[in-house]
Parts: structure tokens; C-alpha cells; sequence
């Protein structure tokens, strides 16, 4: 087994959120992603493919409570409900990855494995439970549960008067079923295992194996450092963001840098140009970052690629204290034009069916998936800026 590639499918990435999540939407979706690990395969990698489970196991757990409310069916401890995450997610993906594999002609095995991971029993994770699951409950019913099970429960921060079971979320310490899971990769199999970052247990005194009320978080990380044993290269990366969102920090540095930096720099570059003849390729917009104050570049979220092999950090803010050339080509130019032209031949209709002399027309605008009717008339305005080309929605008719 020379390279080995360890994938983790997000939850989100299987069902997401502003669907349904029926399983027709959830195929779709793990179709459009496997499609796209295809070329690890054909390159020679071995594939180990993980999963989350947020979104699944929290409806998983709302069925549990539909069940004990409505039939009286006794409610499954978390830990089966991850497992059944872990089975009917894993499920899905190894049946698209096999036709996955059938469509371009390439012959494996694939096989899902019900995963555990030992946890400690005393990490400091179960003194402050954090991890949000399942429905959301008023204050009144989160109460109630509180005495009858034993949960605990915290406001949250979607729903406005609503609470949510809270579960700890320890640090994962190994994959107990590593050795058979590397055994299959070297074989040649693509195995489908640590979903929902595993179901996590601990050993008693007497070395059961115990359940316990918890979640595993780090499903990416934990996985790849499970099956990293010094011959591969593979790392982990992530944002330390100081508590700040990483977009918002990036966007108030960048604005705030070309703020500063008017009448010091020539924001569009145009290189190579003779008369009015300029290939494609020579236009630049310039953002100076190479401006930014020392504070700014000290305080941005900073990118973080850890070995996991060796356990060493590098750390870089997320943004390169240098001038930024952004590309824009020719065509960028001619489109806006082609706009401008075609608002205006559209202003004219829309006068046309005005003046009644357009039948029963009307304007609108489509994408790829759907067309909607207009809420305001289309009209031009002219402008200084650099392009000289601009149509907007104004009131005037010039």
C-alpha cells in the first residue's frame, strides 16, 4: 500500500440544509461527491471514505422521540443511534461507490464497517457538555426532560426561546478496529469506516467495553491520524480564527487596506496595450496588501497545517502581506457592453408593452433553473467609472 488517501464526507455533503432530506436528495448529492474521488483511484490510491452524521442522526434521534410519544416505543440510547447512522449512511455511499466504480470500468471491493472509538472516560469534555443534538424544545418541555432523563440542555443560538440537549463531545484516542480496516486496504478494498467520527466507548476495568453518552467531533483529523503510520504524507488543516469569522475578518482587512491606500496606488492595471488593441490576459485589478498595517496582519485568522505524523505546526495568517494581481480578461469588458446593449433593446420592449402594442408579454429574468417577472423597469444611467460601462435601476429615462 504505497499512497493511501483518507476522504471525510461531510454530513452536509450527503444532506443538505435547505432540503428534505429524502433519499432520493441524499443519493443525488453522495453521487455528485464520489464522482469526484474517482481520480484518486485511477491515480492508485487506496480509499478510505468517512462520513459525518449531524444532520442524520439528529433525525434519527427526533424519530426515537416520535416513537416513545405517539407508539410507546422504548427510545434508543445515543450510541445505537450513531451505529445506525454509521450502517444506513455507509450503506448509501458503498452502493453509489460500487456503480460509481461499474460506470467507468474499474473492479473493487467495497465494504462498510461499523466503527468504534475509544474514548476516555474521564476526558474533561463530560464536565461541560457542548455539542447540540437533536430537536428543539421550549423551555418548559427541555425542563421536564431534564428531571425524567438526566439531560442536560442549552439555549440555542438558531431559535430564539428554544433549547437543545447538549452531549459531550471528548477527544477521540483511537479507532479500535484499525488493524482489520488496514488489512482491507492493503487487500486492495476501499473500506467506509469512523462515521459520524465513530461511536465512542472506553474500557472498564475489566476491559469491556462500555458505551457512553457522547459524540465524536473531529471526524477528519482523528481518522487520518488513525490510519498515518510514518510512510505516507498526509496532513491536517485548519483556521485558528481568534474568535473572529474568517470571511468578515478578511473582508474588513482588504477594505480597510485599499481605503488607506487611495492616491498611493492604481487600483487597474492595463499591461501591453497598442492603441486600442489589447490581447486577453492584460488587465489587473491590484489589491496592495502589501499595505496592510503590521496589527492588521497580526490579528488575521491564521492557517494551520499540522503533521499528524510527527505532531509539528505550521502556522501563516490567511492572507499574504503582498500585492494581489486579480485577473480580469477581455471578455469580462465585452460582456458588460453586450449588457448595456441588451438592457436597452430590453427598455424599448418594455415601452412597447406599456403602450399596449405588445400583446400579452412581459419581461423577466431567468437562471439555469427557473424564470421570475421583473418588480422594477429596466433604465440607464451614465457613469465615470473606469469601465465607462454600467446600466443600472434608476428613476430617469436618459
Amino acid at each position: 500500500m504505497s499512497k493511501l488517501a483518507v476522504v471525510a464526507l461531510g454530513g452536509n455533503a450527503i444532506l443538505r440544509g435547505d432540503e428534505k432530506g429524502t433519499i432520493e436528495q441524499q443519493e443525488q448529492n453522495a453521487t455528485e461527491t464520489i464522482e469526484n474521488l474517482i481520480h484518486l483511484i485511477k491515480d492508485g490510491y487506496e480509499l478510505v471514505v468517512s462520513h459525518g452524521n449531524g444532520p442524520q442522526v439528529g433525525n434519527i434521534l427526533m424519530r426515537n422521540d416520535a416513537g416513545e410519544q405517539i407508539y410507546n416505543i422504548a427510545p434508543m440510547p445515543l450510541d445505537i443511534c450513531v451505529a445506525d447512522s454509521q450502517g444506513g449512511i455507509g450503506y448509501m455511499i458503498e452502493r453509489i461507490i460500487r456503480s460509481v466504480l461499474n460506470k467507468h470500468g474499474i473492479k473493487k471491493n467495497v465494504l462498510t464497517m461499523v466503527t468504534l472509538v475509544e474514548v476516555n472516560e474521564n476526558d474533561p469534555a463530560f464536565k461541560n457538555p457542548t455539542k447540540r443534538i437533536g430537536k428543539t424544545y421550549t423551555k418548559e418541555e427541555a425542563d421536564k426532560l431534564a428531571v425524567k432523563k438526566n439531560w442536560i440542555f442549552k439555549p440555542s443560538p438558531k431559535t430564539k426561546g428554544g433549547y437543545r440537549r447538549v452531549v459531550p463531545s471528548p477527544v477521540p484516542l483511537e479507532i479500535i478496529n484499525k488493524d482489520i480496516i488496514e488489512q482491507l486496504l492493503r487487500g486492495g478494498n476501499i473500506v467506509i469506516a469512523a462515521g459520524g467520527g465513530g461511536i465512542p466507548v472506553y474500557f472498564d476495568k475489566e476491559n469491556n467495553v462500555r458505551t457512553i453518552d457522547a459524540v465524536i467531533d473531529k471526524v477528519a483529523e482523528e481518522t487520518v491520524r488513525n490510519f498515518h503510520d510514518g510512510r505516507y504524507g498526509r496532513y491536517h488543516v485548519s483556521i485558528s480564527d481568534h474568535g473572529r469569522d474568517a470571511q468578515t475578518a478578511m473582508r474588513d482587512t482588504m477594505s480597510r487596506t485599499i481605503e488607506n491606500s487611495i492616491g498611493e496606488v492604481d487600483f487597474l492595471s492595463i499591461v501591453g496595450c497598442d492603441g486600442s488593441e489589447c490581447p486577453i490576459g492584460t488587465f489587473y485589478f491590484i489589491i496592495p496588501l502589501d499595505k496592510m498595517t503590521n496589527e492588521d496582519y497580526e490579528s488575521l485568522p491564521r492557517i494551520i497545517v499540522k503533521d499528524l505524523v510527527t505532531g509539528e505546526e505550521l502556522e501563516t495568517p490567511i492572507l499574504p502581506k503582498t500585492r494581489l494581481n486579480i485577473y480580469i480578461p477581455l471578455r469580462f469588458f465585452k460582456a458588460v457592453y453586450e449588457t448595456q446593449k441588451n438592457a436597452l433593446a430590453m427598455k424599448d420592449f418594455e415601452r412597447l408593452v406599456e403602450s399596449g402594442s405588445g400583446g400579452t408579454a412581459s419581461l423577466g429574468y431567468c437562471d439555469n433553473a427557473s424564470c421570475a417577472p421583473r418588480s422594477n423597469p429596466l433604465t440607464r444611467v451614465t457613469t465615470d467609472a473606469w469601465t465607462n460601462q454600467c446600466v443600472v435601476d434608476a428613476s430617469n429615462d436618459d
